[in-house]
């Protein structure tokens, strides 16, 4: 069972301001846009929803950009990811990488997209 003490870690990482400047914004907001869009992305599947599954996935790049800027744009990355990135977003419904440094690229689409792979998800 844990108590009240074990949520609070100030005892481990002392008295910092509660909420820290962070990316442009205050942490707390973009760790909870973060969690909604997690939230959106799984109602969006579930209800099988092209244009809501999009919007959750950009928001979670925007939050990746925000909170880890180092993402997929760092002086090591040579590709200009977000440009890449952008390209998709601008013409499907949405998209995002898997991981840092890029990895794969996740494209929601109705229709196809030249030069990828299909995922298609099957209802019930």
């Amino acid at each position: 069972m844990s108590s009240h003490r074990d949520a609070d870690i100030t005892h481990v990482i002392g008295k910092l301001p509660y909420r820290m400047a962070f990316a442009g914004g205050w942490i707390d907001q973009w760790i909870r846009r973060l969690g909604q869009s997690g939230k959106d992305c799984f109602e969006a599947i579930l209800a099988m929803d092209v244009r809501a599954l999009g919007r959750s996935m950009n928001e979670c790049m925007r939050c990746w950009e925000a909170i880890l800027p180092h993402t997929v744009r760092h002086p090591a990355i040579t590709v200009d990811l977000l440009a890449l990135l952008g390209h998709y977003q601008s013409r499907y419904a949405g998209a995002m990488y898997s991981g840092c440094g890029g990895g794969y690229i996740y494209v929601v689409s109705e229709e196809p997209v030249p030069g990828s792979l299909r995922v298609r998800v099957a209802g019930q």
